[in-house]
């Protein structure tokens, strides 16, 4: 009995280490298959609609892309040998005198949170990737 309560125990402990906590800021995707690893990455972004700058070196940023009325993210992805980082930026757009708006300011981090709109793009991102994901701060 004790053996059974010990083992439930640890595999709840491998299950909640996982999982998303609120504050969470980075998701990290474990990836096996490496070949065109920077195109995979890059295709997950396109097909969310993102555009992505065309940067030398191992990471990717996108153009803001507005996902609500008024609201942007950016996302970053820095890819590492077996690993992709993603993490992102939200902003609203300022209205200002006469309902003129301006372009986005104040960039915010984007954190989890339940309900959060912006972590679940990035987490869409991150499925499209691998399906070993882990989150982080």
């Amino acid at each position: 009995m004790y053996r059974t309560i010990l083992v439930f125990g640890f595999l709840l402990c491998g299950f909640f280490s996982h999982s998303q906590k609120t504050g969470d800021t980075k998701i990290v995707v474990e990836v096996r298959d490496t070949a065109n690893l920077r195109n995979r990455v890059k295709w997950a972004f396109v097909e969310l609609d993102f555009i992505v700058k065309d940067l030398p070196g191992d990471t990717l940023k996108t153009y803001p892309r507005e996902y609500l009325n008024d609201a942007y993210l950016i996302a970053n992805a820095v890819i590492n040998t077996t690993q992709v980082v993603i993490t992102g930026l939200w902003s609203t757009r300022k209205v200002g005198l006469w309902s003129v708006s301006t372009a986005p300011k104040n960039w915010k981090e984007v954190a989890y949170y339940k309900g959060c709109v912006e972590w679940r793009v990035l987490s869409v991102v991150a499925e499209t990737i691998g399906k070993e994901i882990t989150y982080g701060r």
